[in-house]
C-alpha cells in the first residue's frame, strides 16, 4: 500500500508538476515522516528517495515494490535474530 500510495500516487502527481531532483526528496521526506521514531524516520527519508529513484529509472512500478518487500523481509528478520 505504501508504495502505491508515495510512489505509484504522490511521486507520479509530483514528477509531473516538477523534476525528479525535486520530486524524489520530497517524497522520500514523506515517507519518512510516517515512521517514528526519529532514528527510524531519517533512514526512511533515504529509503523513501532511492525508491523514488528505482521508479523513476525503471518506469515500473513493481521494482520498488520488490525492494520495499526485501527491505522489510531483511529488517524483520534482523529483529527476529536479535531476540534470539
Amino acid at each position: 500500500a505504501e508504495e502505491l500510495f508515495f510512489r505509484g500516487l504522490l511521486y507520479g502527481v509530483m514528477r509531473r508538476r516538477t523534476s525528479a531532483g525535486v520530486a524524489i526528496p520530497a517524497v522520500g521526506i514523506l515517507f519518512g515522516a510516517i515512521h517514528s521514531p526519529l532514528a527510524v524516520a531519517l533512514p526512511m527519508c533515504l529509503l523513501g528517495g532511492l525508491l523514488c529513484y528505482v521508479y523513476e529509472k525503471t518506469a515500473r512500478l513493481a521494482v520498488p515494490i520488490v525492494l520495499h518487500l526485501v527491505f522489510n523481509l531483511f529488517s524483520t528478520a534482523m529483529l527476529l535474530a536479535h531476540r534470539l
